[in-house]
């Protein structure tokens, strides 16, 4: 015994069509305000999470970090932490202060050491130190570089 089916679809609104491009003067001056909107915004909060580093013998290392943001009226200023269970045991902290109109400022800790300041291209140069510190210097380096954030 042969069967045979058959659908037909039919949908109750008509199918649409591409969206009609929008007026090139238009596009520029929402594109401005919402760039605009964008940067007024100051954020303030804290994150948590776990880095996790695997070496090439695929042995996997855990480092609990932190990530706090505030502002005020004209700046805002990152903290980033980790807590390196070592060995040997680290507590590594890079701290971004950027302000409206002036470059970003850099500062890297180790420990209770005091804070380095890092200017031009001493973000860009990676620390001799272990995994977690060239990465943070590599994240570092790129955050800053690109439109003056």
């Amino acid at each position: 015994m042969d069967v045979c089916f058959s659908l037909t679809l039919v949908s109750p609104t008509p199918l649409r069509s591409s969206p009609r491009p929008l007026d090139p003067v238009q596009t520029e001056r929402e594109a401005h305000a919402l760039v605009a909107d964008m940067l007024s915004q100051k954020p303030a909060q804290t994150n948590t999470g776990t880095l996790r580093i695997k070496n090439a013998k695929g042995e996997q290392r855990e480092i609990p970090m932190r990530f706090k943001i505030w502002s005020t009226a004209d700046t805002s200023t990152s903290i980033y932490e980790a807590k390196d269970p070592g060995p040997p045991r680290r507590d590594l902290k890079l701290t971004v202060r950027h302000s409206e109109g002036r470059p970003n400022q850099y500062s890297f800790s180790e420990g209770a050491g005091p804070a380095k300041t890092l200017t031009g291209d001493e973000t860009m140069v990676p620390s001799p130190a272990q995994t977690f510190t060239s990465l943070i210097w590599a994240w570092s380096s790129s955050i800053g570089r690109s439109s003056g954030c």
